[in-house]
């Protein structure tokens, strides 16, 4: 009797269970990693907008330019996209937008002055997960800033939804 040489059908279901446990952990983290990322742009977007509206409030020491045109963000008014005010803003030597400044959704970013006169105003976009967002509201210059930008684990709920 000659001996085969080989493996058994169990020991080919072993492996292939391996496989595919291995293949569903990948899959998760390669999630994880998407969703993170996807935060990080929307941080970045939201700071590139505060620091675009932070500039032009040092420029022009009022943000009452920001009403006119297609920017509509007048004092106490509704929010805005930021790519509707990105000319006004780099037309007054404050930098610009080279792209459109989205959140982790894929919606753009939104600014709202809150008083023209004494600079103050709010940015915010949504995260990844669809229920909170990333925000930075300055207040008043004798009042600290709010946000939750420094901490991509700490997302607020005030003042969301976009």
């Amino acid at each position: 009797m000659r001996k085969v040489k080989g493996f058994t059908l169990i020991e080919l279901l072993i492996v292939v269970v391996i496989i595919g446990i291995l293949a569903v952990f990948v899959v998760i983290s390669l999630m994880g990693a998407q969703r993170r990322a996807r935060n990080t742009n929307a941080i970045n977007s939201v700071s590139e907008v505060k620091d675009s509206l932070t500039t032009y409030f040092g420029l022009t020491n009022s943000f009452t330019g920001l009403a006119g045109g297609n920017c509509k963000a007048g004092a106490g008014g509704a929010f805005v996209d930021a790519s509707s005010c990105g000319a006004i803003l780099e037309g007054s030597g404050a930098k610009g937008f080279t792209t459109i400044p989205k959140d982790a959704r894929g919606n753009p970013i939104k600014l709202q002055v809150i008083n023209a006169t004494d600079g103050t105003f709010s940015v915010k976009g949504g995260a990844a997960d669809g229920k909170s967002c990333w925000y930075y509201t300055k207040p008043t210059a004798t009042g600290g800033a709010t946000s939750n930008l420094e901490n991509a684990n700490t997302q607020g709920t005030d003042p969301c939804p976009v």
